[in-house]
């Protein structure tokens, strides 16, 4: 085969990451089997990698499009572990394509992936009391505007913010533990906080200051509705694996017997999940056998009598906001569908009609936006030393839950705003 005949397009009508787009190769030989190999690398500079082989028809021609989506889908880590799929900061993603022949590579092309448009302004915010990136379109209008804030992975969502603003919004993506100037955990972290993200936000003349919404995922979500329970100022709130209880502080990635939250200088009340010494025999049984690790067992057994978290429910009776609840039946962190289907009945059983929940089948606790965006590489579980957490759910699932979690987001917001 003479390498100068081969030629690697690539057909899409938008480099934005939440687009899917195609790949045609012209390989000069017709009817025979090459094989794709793609490689990419994460924020950490971890490279996650997946190949398949493919048929060029008659005319010596390979398409891909669906089934490329899914090879980039269905990438793992290199070094063979289940590792996080870490993408929170605006840098494009970079895809390394590769052209097999019996193990040589005979033709190479690059794919970048982005989440900025070039119309969006950006701006870092290091100071006023705030950590944060605001994303927006260069306009006049006046745009409704979002708060974005992440759970306890300390996901500081970049990327997830800057895709909303392509869609016409003002978006702060929020930090508000784990940076330079903010606490260490998620421990006394006062709503107020908050506050000042949309004060900031508001103060800007293409603010919108009548359509304001807030989103968050996880631990993230119990700031998101705490905020919205008692703010009336809201229009939308979106909750994505969320909890339905106020629970513990966490700091170093554990619980520890102190609140997340405080409003007006008070402590919120929090749940604190009791670990029996059958937990810590299955924890460290894990570690040893080096078996995945669900904690979502212990946290199921805790919550079994009402009465034990029944008084630390959070208060979503009194947001005045439509609220929108994405929950994956595969999550292995929290019971997100539960809390999702309890929040629902109390909010129904209060009158406030507006409320929606999204439950997507066989998805993990990373599987919607904004913890995770369409056609990247897909996460089950993190692994730290000897110890693999699992997330829940399925590449295949996840991926789906990528792609309508931020269809039924838009929807939302585009309703509720």
């Amino acid at each position: 085969m003479i390498e100068q005949k081969i030629r690697i397009e690539i057909h899409e009508e938008s480099t934005l990451v939440t687009e899917s787009f195609s790949l045609q190769i012209e390989t000069g030989e017709a009817n025979k089997f090459f094989r794709i190999a793609i490689s990419t690398k994460d924020d950490r500079g971890r490279t996650f990698i997946a190949s398949s082989d493919a048929l060029a028809d008659e005319h010596g021609t390979i398409k891909m499009q669906n089934d490329l989506m899914r090879l980039i889908e269905s990438m793992k880590s290199k070094d063979g572990k289940e590792r996080m799929f870490v993408k929170h900061s605006d840098a494009p993603v970079m895809f390394e394509l590769e052209l097999m022949d019996d193990d040589k590579v005979i033709a190479k092309a690059t794919v970048t992936r982005t989440f900025l448009k070039d119309d969006i302004q950006k701006e870092v915010i290091e100071d006023k009391g705030l950590v944060g990136t605001v994303y927006y379109p260069h306009t006049y209008d006046p745009l409704p505007a979002i708060v974005v804030v992440g759970g306890s992975d300390g996901a500081h969502h970049e990327s997830a913010a800057a895709l909303l603003a392509s869609k016409g919004y003002v978006v702060m993506a929020l930090a508000y533990f784990g940076k330079a100037g903010l606490p260490k955990g998620i421990v006394n972290i006062p709503l107020e906080y908050v506050d000042h993200a949309f004060t900031y936000l508001k103060e800007k003349t293409i603010v919108d200051n009548e359509r304001l919404a807030i989103i968050g995922h996880s631990r993230g979500s119990e700031l998101a509705l705490l905020y919205a329970s008692s703010h009336s100022s809201l229009k939308a709130v979106v909750g994505v694996a969320p909890s339905a209880v106020q629970f513990s502080g966490i700091q170093n990635f554990q619980p520890v017997a102190k609140p997340a939250w405080t409003y007006n200088g008070d402590p919120l009340s929090y749940f604190a999940a009791k670990q029996t010494f059958s937990d810590m025999l299955s924890f460290f049984g894990h570690m040893i056998k080096r078996k995945p690790f669900s904690g979502l067992e212990a946290i199921e057994r805790n919550l079994a009598d009402k009465k034990q978290y029944e008084e630390h429910l959070i208060p979503v009776e009194k947001i005045d906001a439509s609220v929108m609840l994405v929950a994956g039946t595969g999550d292995q962190v929290q019971p997100a569908v539960f809390f999702s289907e309890l929040m629902e009945k109390k909010l129904q059983h209060h009158n406030k009609s507006k409320v929606r929940v999204v439950i997507q089948e066989g998805a993990g606790h990373f599987s919607a936006f904004p913890s995770h965006l369409p056609h990247l590489p897909q996460t089950l579980g993190d692994t730290n030393g000897a110890m693999t957490m699992l997330f829940g759910g399925t590449r295949e699932a996840n991926a789906e839950a990528t792609i309508n979690s931020w269809e039924e987001t838009l929807t939302f917001l585009e309703e509720s705003l």
